[in-house]
């Protein structure tokens, strides 16, 4: 979510996610994590990384099923999430698939006036 790791949580972007879900026919996962200032960042990323765990681990769901949707912090999550996975395929030979998706603040207001669909990224 939004919030420069500040501020911000899951139930705030509940709409958002309903939204896309229904625009491209799929369930949504929204994870909370940790804000700044009250844990460092290497944990709010830990936060993310536990999520995606949790989808492939527990829930079963195969990795190139997942598509990681962020706005503006959250989008800079999910980017580092997919760096993270990189390095575990690069150091371990694992192989991780993901889609990703960032939304941010200055392309949701480029496309706000476009059609819904036009405005995902």
């Amino acid at each position: 979510y939004g919030g420069a790791y500040l501020a911000g949580d899951a139930k705030g972007n509940v709409t958002i996610a309903e939204k896309v879900a229904k625009e491209i026919d799929a369930d949504v996962f929204l994870p909370d994590y940790r804000l700044l200032p009250e844990t460092a960042y290497d944990d709010v990323l830990w936060d993310v990384v536990l999520a995606y765990i949790y989808l492939v681990q527990i829930r079963g769901i195969d990795p190139a099923n997942i598509l990681l949707l962020g706005i503006s912090s959250g989008g800079g999550l999910a980017t580092r999430l997919l760096q993270s996975l990189a390095e575990v395929q690069r150091n371990n030979g694992e192989m991780h698939d993901a889609s990703i998706h960032t939304l941010i603040e200055q392309a949701t207001k480029r496309f706000s006036s476009s059609s819904s669909s036009s405005s995902l990224l």
